[in-house]
């Protein structure tokens, strides 16, 4: 048949609808409505598909388009809808001494073995420290290998344990192709002030007693034990309605009162 060459230049509005409605999840690729209980699990955030819209619009400006090619009064009014939405489903934060403190008392009363609370504790102050998502601590857990201590003499304690260790991860949740297996070290200073809470003591005698001597740090553990084990900590906190991403939220926070404007 015979070709057809649309009037427009550029991506129309109406597909960059249709585009963030399917990021978000709100319709399929073939543009079919669906409710809540379908994409509640897997809808973007409208913060990233603002930047990815963002980004297409970038480029398309570069040949030449003007004004703002992709934004309609449609797609403002969704997404400023969106927004809404996402505010009112943020993961809430704990509170780090009061909480903190329900949860370490909580953990030591609860009927775990030894090792359970070693491991459990010891993951649960690395993954604040830095930051880290479930995935970071389960799927791509650093390794015995990629753990490293400090070589000068003054950055050891007289109790015998090291003033910070490297912890490195060299995958993680939409890490860069390129940069994948390269390692990435983090450095967990040591809490002098309250050892119940110090990643570096928690960290140094799981190590030694748990047995392991090669592989993930924590051993094989998938993401969904490791958020079973935080509700319980969250439950020990009296906070339920604490996510696995209350650990980022909160950390966050944390960081900032500490000075840290990163």
């Amino acid at each position: 048949g015979e070709r057809r060459v649309l009037p427009f230049k550029g991506v129309p509005h109406f597909i960059a609808l249709a585009y963030a409605k399917t990021m978000r999840g709100v319709q399929d690729a073939k543009g079919n409505q669906l409710g809540k209980d379908d994409y509640s699990g897997h809808m973007l955030k409208n913060s990233t598909i603002k930047t990815r819209l963002a980004n297409i619009a970038g480029i398309m400006k570069k040949f030449g388009e003007s004004g703002d090619p992709l934004y309609s009064p449609q797609l403002t009014s969704c997404m400023a809808e969106w927004a809404d939405e996402d505010e009112t489903v943020q993961a809430p934060a704990f509170d780090m001494h009061k909480d903190m403190m329900k949860a370490f008392d909580g953990m030591t009363a609860a009927k775990w073995t030894s090792y359970d609370k070693l491991r459990y504790w010891s993951l649960l102050l690395v993954q604040i420290c830095c930051m880290g998502r479930t995935s970071c601590m389960t799927e791509y857990a650093p390794t015995l290998e990629d753990i490293s201590l400090p070589a000068a003499a003054e950055m050891w304690d007289t109790d015998g344990l090291p003033k910070y260790i490297n912890v490195g991860w060299r995958d993680w949740k939409s890490r860069k192709k390129s940069s994948k297996n390269k390692l990435y070290n983090i450095m967990l200073w040591r809490n002098h002030l309250d050892p119940r809470f110090c990643p570096v003591t928690w960290l140094m005698c799981w190590i030694k007693y748990s047995g392991l001597k090669s592989g993930k740090v924590w051993g094989a553990m998938c993401s969904d034990l490791w958020t079973r084990k935080l509700a319980m900590f969250y439950g020990f906190m009296g906070k339920p309605e604490c996510t696995p991403h209350s650990i980022r939220r909160t950390a966050a926070q944390w960081a900032a009162r500490c000075g840290d404007m990163g």
